[in-house]
């Protein structure tokens, strides 16, 4: 009996045709096409902050005790744009409204500034900056020796020197090892032309009879006698700090000079 069950499964297995039919064919391999796609392009982060104060000084003996020196309302907004993580840019500007000023004590006058406006790089330890900018160099509670980029207005009577600072147009570029966590650091600096300082002459302090050049001629952008720079190499450790430094350049400080034919300082 195992022998006639054993035959019938084969003749069954055999003469079925829809068996024969139902057999699937080989697979055929899957090919897939896999396309790069382009990274989302990043949105520029951009910020908007500053500041608004005024000022307001008064003379306090001599002939015009208790009057106003100066009055004055600023609004100096700060835009800073950054494209990704090593690119961005900032800039400064300075709005002074003059109720009254020692220049222009009957006048109502307005003055517009672009403090600095440039371009930066930043990535493993470089710091690169081109455009408008102020380079203060040093630390002094007085006169800063080191302090060769900058210059200042005195016309604008502030109690923040900082404020006074004025830049001009530069090539900063500064490297630190070790991606950045060194305590060594090298920085140039190239300018187009030197700031020139505003020194603060009323007209009370002038003999009767003399008049004044407020402002020396402007500086020539890109002239070899006008162009300066500078290197410095510094230091700063923990619990010690040095640097050395190398410029050369000019005075930012104006030189008056009488012109007795006309009668006038310039």
């Amino acid at each position: 009996m195992q022998k006639r069950a054993w035959l019938a499964l084969i003749a069954l297995y055999s003469s079925d045709p829809l068996l024969a039919q139902t057999q699937a064919p080989a697979p055929e391999p899957v090919k897939r096409v896999v396309r790069a796609q382009r990274p989302a392009k990043r949105p520029i982060e951009w910020s908007l902050h500053g500041k608004v104060f005024t000022d307001h000084y008064g003379f306090i003996q001599g002939p015009q005790a208790q009057e106003l020196a100066q009055s004055c309302l600023s609004i100096w907004p700060e835009i800073e744009a950054k494209f990704n993580d090593s690119w961005s840019s900032r800039g400064v500007f300075a709005a002074n409204l003059f109720f009254k000023s020692l220049n222009d004590p009957d006048a109502l006058t307005a003055k517009v500034d672009v403090r600095e406006a440039y371009l930066s790089y930043q990535k493993n330890g470089w710091d690169v900056r081109a455009g408008q900018q102020i380079i203060p160099w040093g630390k002094s509670d007085g006169v800063n020796p080191t302090d060769y980029f900058t210059a200042k207005d005195y016309t604008f009577l502030v109690p923040d020197d900082e404020l006074r600072r004025r830049g001009e147009l530069s090539l900063n570029i500064a490297y630190t090892p070790n991606q950045g966590d060194s305590p060594w650091n090298i920085q140039t600096v190239f300018q187009a032309r030197y700031p020139q300082a505003k020194m603060l002459i009323p007209e009370l302090t002038l003999p009767s009879g003399i008049s004044l050049d407020r402002y020396a001629p402007a500086a020539r952008y890109f002239n070899t006698e006008d162009m300066q720079g500078g290197a410095r190499l510094q230091y700063l450790g923990t619990d010690l700090d040095f640097s050395f430094s190398a410029f050369r350049g000019t005075s930012v400080f104006p030189l008056y000079q009488l012109n007795p034919s006309i009668a006038t300082i310039q």
